[in-house]
């Protein structure tokens, strides 16, 4: 018994430790369910199990409860963990030996910053593609393929859209944007060029805030269109900028850093080819990399499962709020506006801890955004008077979906 005291005292003060650690943290950043369960519960049950101390039978009845839940949790972690390797396994089973010779003969595909930021040795850092390469966009669902040209900065237009003297707006965003999981013509940015063709894209899949920041500063500030669409999705503040916050990109928080990337095409082309020749036959290998069991600790899988998956840091929020400060200034200093494009994740209303979870750091964004007078078109709300949200994405959103964030752009923006 004497063991069982000392067991719960120990936990007890370690419960009681990272509570009150948590909570008083400034750099955390807590919704109100992660305070309860990460915060406030962890000190409550260090006093509950205080008070148990006295009663022998509670006593033991709790430690089996106890070592009976973390021997749930944790194998129901591993499972999932066990689950995802045997998928990866079975399409490893499926590539032949052949298949990274063929890659050889293939043309480079969408290089985009995201397979940059761990370069350390590169002359520059591109924000946009290899210029006028072939690229395949499939449609998800329907399996339908378009071929077509990256424009003459690698990015995702037809040639014309930089022959514009004056250009209507910029789109800068990630995978949303550029048009993912559906083909060319599909991409809400594509059909909103049919109302206003001098509209350029500067998106690319994986973006994140310090990405897109360098997209503004290469071009869109040298362009000045009327208006500056920046197209925000849950991950760019809470995985992305983590990243990028460890890249070369970073660079462009320094507000006179610049690569003069505009001019120098043909060295970005250059770059871009050798660094896809020298990686393009890992490129299937990383792709299919098992999951370690080393860190199901961390219960990855279950807090995922759970809805936890979008939260950030107030250091994080920080850096956030002074890339779009910045931003909405320089775009003002040429008589320009920039409008916030709010895009929710599929997953937001599966459940009510999602919702709440991802609600709050919504709101804390809203409330910026409301603070420095930056035009927000929150997606979230504009699709529910379309339907069920979900029925718009695949991945991403689907080809509906795409037609309707195109249609609800152009009606708020004829609104301005």
């Amino acid at each position: 018994m004497i063991y069982l005291k000392a067991f719960f005292i120990l936990l007890s003060a370690l419960n009681l430790y990272l509570g009150l650690s948590i909570i008083n943290d400034p750099k955390q950043s807590l919704s109100i369910f992660r305070a309860i369960v990460f915060g406030y519960g962890p000190i409550i049950l260090s006093i509950l199990f205080i008070f148990i101390l006295f009663k022998k039978e509670i006593t033991i009845v709790l430690f089996n409860t106890i070592v009976l839940l973390a021997l749930g949790v944790f194998s129901y972690e591993i499972f999932f963990i066990y689950s995802q390797n045997q998928k990866i396994k079975k399409i490893n089973s499926k590539i032949t030996l052949s298949e990274p010779i063929k890659l050889k003969n293939k043309k480079s595909p969408q290089i985009c910053p995201v397979n940059l930021w761990t370069e350390r040795d590169l002359d520059l850092y591109p924000v946009g593609g290899i210029s006028n390469t072939e690229i395949t966009k499939q449609n998800s669902i329907t399996k339908n393929k378009t071929i077509r040209k990256s424009d003459k900065y690698g990015f995702n237009n037809k040639a014309e859209v930089w022959n514009f003297k004056n250009t209507f707006a910029i789109f800068i965003g990630d995978s949303f944007a550029y048009g993912a999981d559906v083909t060319h013509d599909e991409g809400y940015v594509e059909l909103f060029k049919k109302k206003f063709p001098n509209v350029i894209n500067l998106s690319c899949g994986g973006n994140g805030p310090i990405s897109e920041l360098a997209s503004f500063v290469e071009y869109a500030k040298i362009l000045k269109p009327r208006y500056i669409i920046w197209n925000y999705y849950e991950n760019d503040i809470t995985k992305d900028l983590t990243k990028e916050l460890l890249s070369p990109y970073r660079k462009y928080l320094d507000k006179n850093f610049n690569q003069d990337l505009l001019n120098k095409q043909t060295k970005i082309d250059k770059i871009l080819n050798n660094f896809w020749n020298n990686n393009k036959n890992n490129t299937i290998k990383k792709s299919l990399k098992l999951n370690s069991y080393s860190q199901f600790y961390k219960l990855y899988n279950l807090r995922t499962n759970i809805g936890l998956t979008h939260g950030y840091s107030n250091e994080l929020f920080e850096t956030f709020k002074s890339i779009l400060s910045r931003v909405k200034n320089e775009t003002e200093s040429w008589g320009g506006k920039l409008i916030f494009v709010y895009i929710p994740t599929s997953h937001k209303w599966k459940n009510f801890i999602s919702y709440l979870d991802e609600d709050y750091y919504y709101k804390n964004i809203e409330k910026f955004l409301k603070n420095e007078k930056i035009n927000l078109i929150n997606l979230d709300k504009e699709l529910k008077k379309y339907g069920d949200q979900e029925n718009f994405f695949h991945g991403h959103f689907n080809k509906e979906g795409n037609e309707l964030v195109a249609k609800i752009l152009y009606e708020k923006l004829l609104g301005q």
